[in-house]
């Protein structure tokens, strides 16, 4: 089957609006706890030994729903996932993000050799695609 010029100029365009949007929603927390460092989204990605990757909803698929969603997420010294909090962006995508990241495991974040908790900002972009 083929794709009409306008379907692929709109998932061009829908894929590049979610980029924007998870640029200017994705900013380091802030780390209002002196025991929690505040890292960057890529330091954090690099820290990751196991993953899940968010399912897209079957509602967000058959509605053609799509977009980013930015989660702030903090990390224990153990490396796992302490809570999930701030999520920005669709709703119906937002229980998926948060149900797969509470799956997620880190290296420990080391801070003169010690582990120490982490707070980060992770974006995930649903893209549509027929």
């Amino acid at each position: 089957m083929r794709r009409s010029i306008g379907h692929h100029f709109l998932a061009r365009h829908l894929t590049l609006l979610a980029t924007i949007t998870v640029l200017a929603l994705a900013q380091t927390p802030p780390a209002a706890n002196p025991n929690i460092v505040a890292v960057a989204e890529s330091t954090a990605r690099n820290l990751i030994k196991h993953k899940v990757d968010p399912e897209y909803p079957a509602t967000a698929r058959q509605f053609h729903m799509g977009g980013a969603v930015v989660a702030s997420v903090t990390i224990g010294t153990d490396g796992k996932v302490e809570s999930v909090a701030e999520i920005k962006g669709n709703q119906i995508l937002q229980g998926s993000v948060r149900s797969a990241l509470q799956k997620w495991v880190f290296s420990p974040y080391l801070r003169d050799g010690k582990a120490v908790r982490m707070r980060t900002t992770l974006s995930f972009v649903f893209v549509v695609r027929s």
